[in-house]
């Protein structure tokens, strides 16, 4: 079993720097695409700074911290789109066939999918944000390791319910071969994910804790940080919500692949 695993780790690290290779082939596309993503982030975490700081602390979050989340909010986007951004090649890749192709390897077909489509600007993406996480860190002089320490656990818990969710948005395209738009429907609601959700409405938090795992992705890990909330509360919270999630996403998914027939062209 062990000799498995270190195998099915080498394929994946193959996969991987096989695609990263291959968009290093050509510079001048890094370089401007590197360039944008600078002025992306710069603007965006700008603009979230001096709203807070012109409105004075809400909700109780001063600018840095505001910063720190919207940091760690797109953080959690890029490591998503490292880690799993591949299973969004699923739906094409019922449309085309090349799931048939997938499905001859001698690996699992999902690890397979999450190989996939790896970008070299994410390694920009991750550099920017961890400049500006450690900006904004430099004014929580109240925070423990104790507190760290929970808070990543807690991030490895809400990327694992990201996963599971977005498990249970590709997974229709087995059925709905002909276009599967929850993906792009779903994606919608992470635009919330920037921002406090204690800001929201009670029925709007309820949603984005307990149905779309927004909440539970960078907010309460946040808020265990800060010493906001106990970290026996937050594992609570984002450990049920990760479960489920991912207990209804590979079921589903394994469900589709089992029901899945070639409709490729």
């Amino acid at each position: 079993m062990a000799r498995s695993l270190i195998r099915t780790i080498r394929l994946g690290w193959w996969l991987g720097t096989l695609s990263v290779r291959s968009l290093l082939s050509y510079p001048p596309d890094f370089l401007i695409g590197a360039l944008g993503v600078l002025m992306f982030h710069l603007t965006n975490l700008a603009a979230v700074y001096l709203v807070f700081d012109l409105a004075g602390s809400i909700g109780g979050w001063t600018p840095q911290q505001a910063v720190f989340l919207a940091a760690l909010s797109n953080m959690r986007f890029v490591l998503g789109g490292i880690f799993f951004g591949g299973l969004h090649s699923l739906p094409p890749y019922i449309r085309s066939g090349k799931l048939d192709r997938i499905l001859t390897y001698p690996v699992s077909p999902l690890f397979t999918l999450l190989c996939l489509e790896k970008d070299v600007a994410d390694l920009v993406n991750v550099g920017v944000l961890a400049a500006a996480l450690a900006w904004s860190a430099r004014s929580f002089g109240d925070v423990t390791l104790v507190n760290v320490a929970f808070f990543v656990v807690l991030m490895a818990l809400g990327l694992a319910a990201t996963f599971g969710f977005s498990l249970l948005t590709v997974a229709p395209s087995f059925w709905a071969t002909a276009g599967n738009a929850f993906p792009q429907i779903f994606r919608l609601f992470w635009e919330f994910e920037a921002y406090p959700t204690r800001l929201f409405p009670s029925a709007i938090q309820f949603l984005l804790t307990w149905v779309f795992p927004v909440a539970v992705a960078v907010f309460v890990p946040s808020q265990v940080l800060f010493g906001h909330e106990p970290w026996m509360a937050g594992i609570r919270v984002v450990g049920l919500v990760a479960a489920i999630d991912l207990a209804l996403g590979l079921g589903l998914f394994h469900l589709g692949l089992r029901r899945y027939q070639s409709v490729g062209h």
